[in-house]
């Protein structure tokens, strides 16, 4: 009964299925991978310190 639903589900599956593109093989899946080590990222953009 299983292989026959499988069967089924494999005649009639969409040839270039939906996938969220935040999931793997997604669009923007690690698009933006973290950075090595050792880098720093500074989050200022040059802001002077006006208190």
């Amino acid at each position: 009964m299983i292989a026959d639903g499988e069967a089924q589900y494999n005649k009639w599956r969409h040839p270039d299925p939906y996938i969220v593109p935040w999931a793997p093989g997604g669009s923007k899946f690690t698009r933006n991978p973290t950075p090595p080590e050792g880098i720093e990222i500074v989050y200022n953009y040059g802001r002077e310190d006006n208190d």
